[in-house]
């Protein structure tokens, strides 16, 4: 039976023998049977010479384990194995190594059962590779259906290829990178090739809880609501923050909103640098993909003398150049990696956004405005070439201004500015 992982008390134990030994009657120490030595070895085989009951209450390896000899109880006639493998109190933990949360535990009196050719060996829980299910998907018993490889999420091998049969429920837990609560079915194959439904689990804190009788083979495949929970944990990965530097910066909501939308990208994969300045190449770029113009990669003129073909920008700058957003510098310059200035970027960005009416509402509504001197701010005269554009952005509140109440065109403009810019612009759209 497969369970969800929150039903269970998690068994696991630690990865070196722990021996608890009742205390005897009074007087004289009392005999008992010596634990197995301990060995670091994940392949060395542990012998457990005696059951574990109440001189040996808990047993946790990190290796496999050889039940002796003496214990192993062969039936030729019905051609069956058994061992005692745990007594009253006694239980028994095997996983691969100390780093792994693969687990394998045996419940307080539980008897084993085989063939009558198994040696009485168990290995530890191993995860196997999914190339061992055939590629064209191997036959879920009692159904029309096939497990095919790409629904398989994990793939555990425990024992060592014998089918095991126990008394009681053992609990096998299974590492996933599935994320939690989502629900997969559970298969059991004795040969690896066919395979039975266990029914499904949930997956919690990483992890699988399968209980069962039997050992051999299992698989966890992800169902439709496992690709669901994936979907809805990718969008919202897209859409959260992907950049260290502007948790509680004041441009941080625009700027993790332009990344979902694929408009910027960081320096790096998890530095966007709010605060340093944007180059003319970079602005361009933004304000194409922002407005959704068409770029073509393939590049013969450039127009400008600093721009190369091979540039990575040159597709942008060519496209702005058709479009007429940029026009570049006396000498035929574009100054690709020149920074830009408060000014020149609401230029490029309100007439690639093709705003109409710049002209009208600037001359309308300001252009008496305290004898001609500025607009809205006290150092953006009247006269000046990207008056109108300021005037326009204001406006419309595409931008604001510093706490001292002005506007500063020519500071060199920063990255979080112009994701506030570009943002409060599609806003408008």
């Amino acid at each position: 039976t497969a369970v969800p992982a929150d039903t269970l008390i998690d068994p696991s134990a630690p990865t070196t023998t722990t021996t608890t030994t009742t205390g005897g009657g009074g007087g004289g120490g009392g005999g008992g049977s010596a634990p197995p030595t301990n060995t670091d070895s994940n392949t060395t085989t542990s012998t457990i010479a005696i059951k574990i009951d109440t001189s040996e209450a808990t047993l946790s390896y990190s290796r496999p384990i050889q039940f002796n000899e003496d214990q192993i109880t062969v039936d030729v006639d019905s051609n069956i194995s058994t061992v005692q493998a745990t007594g009253d109190i006694g239980t028994l933990t095997i996983k691969p190594n100390s780093k792994s949360t693969v687990l394998l535990y045996i419940p307080p009196n539980t008897t084993i059962t085989a063939d009558a050719n198994w040696l009485g060996r168990i290995n530890p829980p191993l995860i196997r590779s999914l190339t061992n299910i055939h590629a064209s998907g191997e036959v879920i018993n009692g159904t029309d259906k096939l497990l095919e490889r790409n629904n398989v999420a994990v793939l555990v091998e425990v024992g060592d290829g014998t089918e095991l049969t126990f008394s009681n429920d053992v609990t096998l837990t299974v590492p996933t990178d599935l994320p939690d609560g989502s629900i997969v079915n559970v298969y059991f194959s004795g040969d690896e090739k066919t395979w039975d439904g266990m029914g499904t689990a949930v997956v919690q804190d990483g992890k699988v809880v399968v209980m069962t009788n039997h050992l051999s083979y299992f698989a966890l495949e992800m169902t439709d609501e496992t690709a669901t929970i994936i979907g809805e944990i990718e969008e919202a990965e897209a859409m959260a923050p992907a950049f260290i530097d502007i948790g509680g910066h004041w441009a941080e909501s625009y700027i993790n909103e332009l990344a979902s939308l694929g408009v910027v990208s960081g320096k790096t994969s998890t530095m966007f640098a709010p605060n340093d300045n944007i180059t003319r190449a970079e602005l361009t770029k933004i304000a194409l993909k922002a407005l959704n113009y068409s770029v073509d990669p393939s590049v013969g003129d450039t127009y400008f003398s600093d721009v190369s073909s091979s540039d990575w920008y040159a597709p942008y700058v060519v496209a702005a150049k058709n479009s007429g957003i940029v026009k570049g510098y006396e000498g035929n310059i574009f100054s690709p990696n020149g920074y830009v200035n408060r000014a020149e970027t609401l230029k490029i960005f309100i007439e690639a956004a093709g705003f109409a009416g710049v002209d009208t509402n600037f001359q309308a509504n300001y252009a008496s405005k305290d004898g001609w001197y500025y607009v809205f701010f006290p150092d953006v005269l009247m006269g000046e070439w990207y008056a109108k554009y300021v005037a326009y952005a204001k406006d419309f509140g595409i931008v604001g201004g510093y706490s001292d109440g002005t506007f500063r065109a020519g500071n060199n403009i920063t990255r979080a500015e112009v994701s506030k810019i570009i943002m409060n612009i599609l806003d408008m759209q």
